[in-house]
């Protein structure tokens, strides 16, 4: 193994354990409904795409609760939302013993983690 392999098994090993504290805190069971796709559908992406990139991205981003386009509206206020980075500030995303996660990024991280570890 070189050390380029260690590396990249240290890097997976660090963004599994991250994801996993994140998605436990928020909860497991409020995540699941939001991952975009079947059961199946994933199940099918993992035999030869392990970041699900097979889906597509606006799905994922949907989501994770980006609104954002013509005539939308923040679900939190009712503001309209011209920017696509828009995210709403609701459902488990924003919880009692939940830190408020802010980014689409880290968003679509924990549903993908949820989706490759918890959901099948």
């Amino acid at each position: 193994m070189s050390k380029g392999d260690d590396w990249r098994e240290i890097q997976a090993q660090e963004h599994k354990e991250k994801y996993e504290a994140l998605a436990q805190k928020i909860g497991i069971d409020k995540l699941i409904p939001l991952i975009p796709a079947s059961k199946e559908r994933v199940a099918e992406c993992l035999k030869c795409d392990e970041e699900l990139n097979l889906i597509p991205l606006t799905a994922w981003d949907k989501a994770a609760g980006q609104v954002g386009g013509r005539n939308e509206k923040c679900t939190c206020c009712g503001h309209p939302v011209w920017q696509k980075e828009h995210l709403a500030m609701e459902g488990p995303w924003l919880g009692h013993n939940t830190p408020f996660i802010h980014t689409l990024c880290t968003r679509v991280c924990v549903l993908k983690h949820v989706a490759r570890f918890h959901y099948l």
